[in-house]
């Protein structure tokens, strides 16, 4: 497949002519009289009076090696929700175009339309044998639409927990076409273990992949994540972005995570989440108030408590224990989202609850 830029970029977008900042057009240097810095911070022990480098060279070539492609391929950022805003941005005319998503799923696609002023066409899920899918005859009708120029895919999908397969993420690239995105959101992936769409990139470059270290990396704080595009895609994605958006502490910090022994502690810390998610899993579904689990390839678990979802989340938050009350999402009626936490985190949950369960049954 080839890409139609005329098709996915805005015109505007395309004849852009970047904000080129000082490091971005700096090779090299040793003297820095060029953006107004202040020469020196006699406070400081770290050189913070020098503005970072944009994409840094060296952390794109760990993220490289890392994801198996190649570094121009690569777009850093401030958490995937950046990468999402800029995608919305860069393909979507206000009040012209819309993209698609399939609730129930990742807010962050809806706001980031609404604040262009897109319409966010919805295609809910499908729900058959409470398990969540794809309505692929209905995106497929949803997608006659030209003024669709991005589906978003979370894969996992948050909240619902299930996982769309490579084979379905390659029909849906095909659906959408030379003239469209389809953005593939990995926040989840790793706790998943299964392949990642990035695998795909070289047959359909109309993909981007999200990915995160806000989740299995534990750096929520930090505020890093990528996208991994075809070659034209990042370009755009480089011409459009803020100035400085990783900045030096952050690209420290996940360079620093991005060796050998920390990738392999991660995969350990992968296996240990599963686990306890099992573990989670079969205690909490010996609960009373209980009537499901769905199935998660994630680090969180939706629970359906038919007629006490809300009661038993007051209950938890007076326990000073913070869960997510899905409820008004579609085809989530009395469902809670919770996460994996700790064993001893997990465990204060559980007995939260079946105090709760002991007054109410009482």
């Amino acid at each position: 497949m080839r890409l139609d830029l005329t098709q996915i970029i805005r015109p505007n977008i395309l004849s852009l002519r970047p904000y080129e900042s000082a490091r971005s057009i700096a090779n090299g240097g040793r003297i820095f009289l060029d953006a107004n810095e202040a020469p020196d911070d006699p406070m400081s022990v770290a050189r913070f009076n020098r503005y970072p480098e944009p994409q840094p060279a060296a952390l794109r070539q760990q993220l490289a090696a890392y994801y198996q492609v190649h570094a121009s391929q690569i777009y850093m950022g401030r958490g995937s929700d950046e990468a999402i805003d800029l995608l919305v941005r860069m393909t979507c005319t206000p009040n012209k175009d819309a993209i698609l998503s399939c609730p129930p799923t990742y807010g962050m696609y809806a706001v980031a339309a609404e604040m262009q002023g897109a319409r966010n066409v919805e295609v809910t899920m499908l729900l058959e044998s409470n398990r969540f899918a794809i309505d692929l005859d209905r995106v497929t009708s949803a997608l006659t639409d030209p003024s669709i120029k991005i589906f978003f895919l979370c894969r996992p999908n948050n909240p619902t927990g299930e996982i769309t397969t490579l084979r379905e993420v390659a029909t849906l690239a095909e659906l959408c076409g030379p003239g469209r995105l389809l953005v593939v959101d990995e926040a989840y992936i790793e706790f998943s273990g299964e392949p990642s769409a990035i695998s795909l990139l070289d047959q359909y470059p109309n993909i981007v992949v999200l990915r995160t270290f806000s989740k299995a990396w534990a750096l929520a704080g930090v505020r890093f994540g990528v996208a991994i595009s075809s070659l034209e895609i990042a370009e755009i994605l480089e011409r459009i972005r803020a100035p400085y958006p990783v900045p030096t502490p952050v690209r420290d910090l996940v360079a620093a995570h991005l060796i050998t022994d920390r990738i392999q502690s991660l995969q350990k810390t992968m296996s240990s989440i599963r686990s306890e998610r099992e573990r989670l899993t079969t205690q909490i579904s010996k609960l009373r108030s209980v009537k499901l689990i769905y199935p998660s390839a994630t680090n969180f678990l939706l629970v359906k408590i038919p007629g006490h979802a809300r009661s038993v989340f007051n209950h938890l938050m007076t326990s000073g224990i913070v869960v997510r009350n899905r409820s008004n999402q579609p085809l989530l009626g009395d469902c809670l989202r919770i996460t994996v936490g700790s064993p001893q985190d997990n465990n204060e949950l559980l007995n939260s609850w079946r105090d709760w369960e002991r007054v109410t049954y009482a």
